[in-house]
């Protein structure tokens, strides 16, 4: 729920300029990291509680937040996570959505729509998955290419820049 609302936060700030949302997102960011990351694993926890299953997909979830923190605060422990973070995402990337199976699923789908056939349903969570990466990638990727001076590649995000 942090990241949600940290990606409201954004926009409001966006339109804002509001400091004290500025310094709200900041604390979230640093709450997230503090209480969900998990630095051995590099993603972060559903929920804070400790028996919440980690998972790299959460991390999708939380880094345009967590990446807009950074650009506020300029923070190197926030940049740190937010690195490894997305290189752990930009490494599930292949197992998620190049399978000939997604592309089969959403050809299928819009070939339906324009056919005005109903709609076979997909496999559970992920029109909500894909669509929370399409909506997020690029404004996490801008961040990420912020934090490194540009030096961004696909298969890896160099953390050392």
């Amino acid at each position: 729920m942090v990241g949600i609302l940290l990606d409201g936060l954004k926009r409001f700030h966006l339109a804002t300029g509001d400091r004290r949302v500025a310094d709200a997102i900041v604390a979230a960011g640093g709450f997230l990291i503090r209480d969900m990351w998990v630095p051995e694993l590099s993603c972060f926890r559903y929920t804070s509680c400790p028996r919440s299953a980690p998972s790299p997909e959460q991390n999708m979830q939380l880094l345009e937040g967590i990446c807009y923190a950074h650009r506020l605060s300029r923070d190197e422990g926030i940049r740190n996570v937010a690195l490894i973070a997305t290189r752990s995402v930009l490494g599930q990337i292949p197992l998620k959505f190049s399978h000939e199976i997604g592309i089969r699923i959403l050809l299928r789908a819009a070939m339906q729509t324009l056919l005005g056939q109903p709609l076979v349903e997909p496999p559970r969570g992920f029109v909500k998955e894909i669509s929370a990466w399409m909506r997020s990638a690029p404004h996490i990727l801008y961040d990420v290419c912020q934090m490194t001076d540009g030096e961004i590649r696909a298969e890896t995000v160099d953390i050392d820049a």
